[in-house]
């Protein structure tokens, strides 16, 4: 993995500043949160393993895809999906696929076939587990399905609006196209709450929260040199994630990248802009409206969201009445009230946003407000009216304080204030009218610096948390480091350094009963930081997780503690104070497993894949046995990226054996530890005639199957046990084993009449599919 955000070829962030300071990049968006792309799937595969508290996404399915409804079909049973895990993989400007994988955990397939004028067949069976099996994928364009934040303030998009299912459970991809199309259709069927995504549910606001988003589209932007396979930073990139609050209608994303910079600088992994629209019509303005709820504004560039807003103008508006006491030698009490015009004559509320700051200009006078200032003492009373005029200028600018983006006012505030008596009502008083001036002029003065407080509170803190939940979970969120005014309010910082700093390695192993896994973390935990290990209950999965020494080695649980299935999980997760990381452990019964475990053939047939696994996933040693000439071979990943590392073809041989079927065996090898297991494959190497069939006798143990070759007027047969487990008698009696590790049969039959050979030959998936099950779907 390399480190996109120390690449040479990345702009500094005052180079990225100076960019943004031309015009704001929004486009029409509240605003742009952009992350390094292998720092967010990071985070997100960290976010997958979170979510797994139970065994599965799904039920367990058990179904039929059709790949043709006259002659082939796939049969499904107790398919375990696990949770769907999302990634962004494309590179190109523009292209926001998100990648959906969900991996087939456990379960059963058998595929039936027919011919014109034979019978159905069963031609492949495949046992899977956590070792081999197929994946589920989906590619989410998320610049048409937008994601959503619905009225409970859940935030996730819909599986069944993907594109492109694929299932990887065949060789073809007519049929892996089949399989995408059932599950496609199966998404399609599913109540709402199963085929969503959710990413987060975030806390709700109050009504007139700014940052209440409602959706958000991405786009992917390329790194520089990741288009080149030759460069370390090949497929490397950032997800620009554009987000629209409530109220926010029309929008639209950036056709290509001319006029663009990348936008992460170097040292960095994320940078978020809060537009420079909806940051002063939405945020700055609100402190417009705190002082005055009536207040008109207009705004420079306010149809042009290529440019930014360059002043905002207040045309009409009044504060509510406002209210000090004073004390005076001639007075007891003094109660002296009065409202302030926004605008109105001579009086100008005005915002100017220039060189990262935004300057506050408010002049004007008292005899513009629909509300006079007056005075009312008692002891003696008296009661006036008074005029003033005032000229307020102060500079606000956002700073980062304690990781939170706050705008602070300059210390530096000039208030200019002269008030006098306008007309008062007690002529015996004038003269000590005049000794208030003094105070009543402090005390406005000291009411405007709490107007100011009062417009700037909206914007003091940007609630960037509510943002970063569209994607991320908890506190998962980026920590920021640094934040400019140029047009946007730029940002930077780094994806989440909790949870990024470092990953446990290895992330997701599979391991053996009783076995034994060192981890670690990389790169190193930072100096003076101790690593604490401890694994964590998968639920549904038992208590038997296994443990965890302070020097990470960690011991799986043994196999007779594992019940029911053939795998268990667990996850380990190392921690520091400040940082911490998981990873998810497969705890599988099984060394080796090869699939399909056994298929039909023919002399000179097509080649088919068959797919291994294996608990270290190291490599593995594939022999044959073929009385054919049968042979396999690797399959080059670069002409066919669609299958699995380590894949084969088995290729059909061309040599006669002199028997009407024969039985190729593959053998699959752990070199490490010498385990093994085989596949087979049935080689027919004659035209089969007659058919072979399930006699329904009532009468038998549940545990045997009578078998007929033809019908009643064929002469008996000679019956042969070519692969499996169990027992088959001379007359056609199969008693299967439940304990043996072939969960199948091979049987063929064959006689001489009439001065011809007879022979057929069928695979029987019991006691892996139970007899019920196999009759109904070859009737």
């Amino acid at each position: 993995m390399s480190n996109t955000s120390n690449s040479p070829a990345l702009k500094s962030e005052q180079e990225i500043v100076n960019w943004l300071n031309k015009h704001p990049r929004t486009s029409k968006w509240d605003a742009l949160l952009i992350y390094d792309r292998l720092k967010a799937n990071q985070l997100l595969l960290q976010e997958y393993i979170d979510r797994f508290t139970s065994g599965t996404f799904l039920k367990p399915i058990t179904d039929k895809v059709t790949v043709d409804p006259n002659t082939h079909w796939v049969h499904l049973y107790d398919y375990v999906l696990d949770y769907p895990r999302i990634s962004f993989e494309k590179n190109s400007f523009g292209d926001s696929t998100v990648s959906l994988t969900m991996n087939i955990m456990g379960g059963t397939q058998m595929t039936v076939q027919k011919d014109a004028m034979s019978p159905k067949v069963v031609t492949q069976i495949e046992w899977i587990d956590a070792l081999q099996g197929p994946k589920l994928t989906a590619d989410v364009k998320l610049w048409s399905l937008p994601i959503q934040v619905d009225e409970r303030h859940q935030v996730w998009f819909d599986i069944a609006a993907a594109q492109d299912f694929r299932l990887s459970f065949a060789d073809t991809d007519a049929v892996r196209e089949s399989g995408g199309t059932f599950f496609y259709q199966l998404f399609q069927d599913l109540p709402d709450d199963q085929k969503r995504y959710f990413l987060n549910t975030l806390e709700p606001v109050d009504e007139n929260d700014f940052l209440d988003p409602i959706r958000g589209a991405i786009i992917i932007f390329p790194a520089p040199g990741s288009k080149q396979r030759s460069s370390p930073h090949y497929g490397d990139g950032a997800l620009l994630y554009y987000v629209a609050v409530k109220g926010t209608e029309n929008t639209e994303l950036p056709a290509d990248e001319i006029g663009w910079v990348y936008p992460i600088p170097q040292g960095r992994s994320s940078l978020v802009l809060l537009g420079n629209h909806a940051l002063i019509k939405k945020i700055v303005s609100d402190g417009i409206r705190k002082l005055s709820a009536s207040a008109e504004i207009e705004y420079e560039n306010e149809d042009n969201a290529a440019a930014p807003v360059g002043t905002v103008s207040v045309t009409s508006g009044q504060t509510a009445k406002r209210m000090f006491n004073l004390t005076s030698p001639a007075f007891s009490i003094v109660e002296f009230s009065y409202g302030l015009p926004l605008a109105a004559g001579k009086t100008a509320f005005t915002i100017v946003t220039n060189e990262g700051k935004l300057s506050y200009s408010w002049s004007g006078t008292s005899s513009d407000s629909t509300q006079e200032a007056k005075l009312v003492s008692s002891g003696p009373a008296a009661y006036s009216l008074w005029t003033f005029n005032w000229r307020v200028e102060a500079v606000g600018r956002f700073q980062l304080v304690d990781g939170t983006v706050v705008l602070r006012r300059d210390d530096d505030v000039t208030i200019e204030v002269s008030a006098r008596p306008k007309h008062p009502m007690a002529v015996e008083h004038e003269a000590d009218l005049a000794t208030l001036v003094p105070a009543i002029e402090q005390g406005l003065r000291e009411d405007f610096i709490q107007l100011l407080d009062v417009v700037m509170a909206p914007s003091r803190e940007i609630d960037l948390f509510r943002l970063h939940g569209l994607l991320f979970r908890g506190d998962n969120l980026v920590e920021l480091n640094s934040v400019h005014f140029p047009t946007d309010l730029a940002m930077f910082g780094d994806v989440s350094p909790k949870r990024t700093t470092f990953v446990v390695d290895p992330l997701e192993p599979i391991v053996a009963p009783g076995s034994k896994t060192t981890f670690k973390v990389l790169p190193e935990a930072p100096a003076g930081q101790t690593i604490r290990w401890s694994v964590e209950e998968v639920p549904g999965y038992g208590a038997q997780q296994g443990s965890i020494d302070q020097n990470g080695v960690y011991t799986a649980p043994a196999a007779s503690t594992i019940p029911g299935r053939n795998y268990t999980i667990a996850k380990v997760r190392a921690s520091t104070d400040a940082h911490e990381s998981s990873a998810l452990v497969r705890v599988v019964v099984r060394d080796v497993v090869v699939n399909p475990l056994v298929k039909t053939s023919e002399l000179g047939g097509a080649k088919t894949k068959l797919g291994a696994g294996t608990l270290d996933r190291g490599a593995l040693e594939w022999t044959i046995k073929s009385q054919t000439g049968a042979t396999i071979e690797p399959i080059d990943l670069a002409e066919h990226p669609e299958f699995e590392p380590g894949d084969h073809y088995y290729i059909p041989g061309n040599t006669p054996s002199g028997e009407p079927y024969s039985v190729d065996e593959i053998i699959v090898t752990n070199p490490r530890t010498n385990n093994s297991h085989s596949a087979y494959v049935l080689v027919a190497e004659v035209k089969p005639s007659l058919t072979i069939t399930v006699v329904d006798d009532p009468d038998l143990p549940e545990h045997q199957i009578q078998l007929q070759y033809g019908n009643d007027e064929t002469p008996p047969a000679t019956w042969t046990l070519l692969a499996g487990g169990g027992e088959l008698s001379s007359t056609g009696l199969y008693t299967y084993d439940p304990t043996s590790v072939h969960r199948f049969a091979v049987i063929s039959a064959t006689f001489d009449g009439m001065g011809m050979s007879f022979a057929n030959a069928l695979i029987l998936p019991v006691p892996l599919v139970n007899l019920e099950e196999m009759r109904r779907v070859l009737a």
